[in-house]
Order: C-alpha cells, then structure tokens, then sequence
C-alpha cells in the first residue's frame, strides 16, 4: 500500500532576538519549511509562543516570514502558545484536527528531530516524515547539550509522568 503523502507542516520556533530579526537556528528552519512547502504546498503551522527578551510571539513571526517568502498568508498559520517541544506538537496535534488534516510533516533542526519526532508518537500525532535543517558546527556542543537534559525531561514525562513545569516568558 502507498504511503499518502503529507497534508500540512509544522514547523517548530527557535529563539528571535530581542531586536526582531531571527536566530540562524531559526532561519534555518525557516527556510527548509520554505523549501518543503515548494515541494508541496500545504498548510504550514508555525508554533511557538513569546519567550524571555523576544518581542513577539515565535509562530506570529515565523508566518510573517514565510508569507515574505511566498507562501499565501492562509496558508501560514501561527500557533503562539506554546513553550516547549510537547506544547508544540500538541497544539500543533488541536489545529491540524479543527483543519480537517492528519498527516503532518515536521521541521526542525538536525539535532533535534529525533525527539520531536519521539513526542509526536507518544503525543499520538505520527507525522508522515521529517526533516532537520542543519546546524552550524560552531553551535553543535551546545545544541546537543541541550538536547542531553532535553531527553532525560522526556524521560521523565513519558516514563514516569512527572508533571515538570514549562518556562513561561
């Protein structure tokens, strides 16, 4: 049987600096979404809310940028609620089903998807696929350090269903 192919993307935020412009990690993905969204265009969920020293919401600006890039602004719609990776795909998971969609493509970068994808099936939103812009090297030891305490938090959520708050703004 064929495998169908996606109908939306969800692209998940990364940080936008205090004076609007967004950070390499965010741009990158940004761009794949872009590049994705060529390919096939499909509705595109830009999720993520206003954290710390940003001046707007992650997903307000992400589908700013991408209607700046091409994509129809119906078609780029922003989530601004959520603080972490689980909100994300959560949320992500509540408008894809007030759309009527079910098969997402996720974007986010190289060294994070592997979790993302891991909350996206534990959060019962299987994605048909995904894909991770790349890192700049120079940033690699930080990501994936991040990325080490990021697993042990999903290891105690999924595992041991530790209620671990979420960073708000």
């Amino acid at each position: 049987m064929k495998k169908k192919p996606f109908d939306a993307i969800i692209v998940l935020g990364a940080q936008l600096r205090p004076d609007g412009t967004p950070s390499e990690t965010l741009r990158r993905r940004l761009v794949l979404a872009f590049e994705t969204w060529q390919k096939r265009p499909v509705p595109i969920l830009c999720c993520g809310a206003k954290g710390r020293n940003e001046p707007e919401a992650e997903g307000a600006f992400m589908a700013r940028y991408l209607v700046a890039l091409g994509v129809p602004a119906r078609q780029a719609i922003a989530e601004v609620e959520s603080y972490d990776t689980v909100e994300n795909i959560r949320n992500a998971r509540a408008l894809l089903r007030q759309m009527g969609l079910s098969r997402p493509f996720l974007i986010t970068s190289d060294y994070h998807l592997p979790r993302a994808l891991a909350i996206c099936k534990m959060e019962k939103l299987p994605p048909v696929g995904g894909a991770g812009s790349r890192s700049r090297l120079a940033y690699l030891p930080k990501n994936w350090g991040r990325e080490v305490l990021a697993w042990g938090k999903f290891v105690l959520v999924y595992l041991f269903r530790l209620k671990i708050p979420t960073r708000r703004g």
